[in-house]
């Protein structure tokens, strides 16, 4: 008989749309996580990734340790 050993991650995902994705200084806003296009690419393709994008099929995800994410509730609750 084979068992396994679960492992519960720390690591939290965050989404466009939750308020942790969003990062503040109290003056600058920014997103946490998003992608780059290089001027290199080509107009098809960055067509292609914006059709993806604007579909939904892209999304930005930034991930963190839950620890951050508890600290980060607990300073933007101040």
């Amino acid at each position: 008989m084979t068992t396994f050993k679960f492992h519960n991650t720390n690591i939290v995902d965050v989404h466009r749309g939750d308020p942790m994705f969003v990062l503040s200084d109290g003056i600058a806003i920014a997103d946490r996580a998003s992608i780059q296009i290089s001027e290199n690419c080509p107009d098809r393709y960055r067509n292609i990734i914006q059709d993806c994008f604007e579909r939904g099929w892209i999304e930005p995800l930034a991930r963190m340790y839950d620890h951050e994410a508890t600290f980060d509730t607990l300073k933007n609750n101040e």
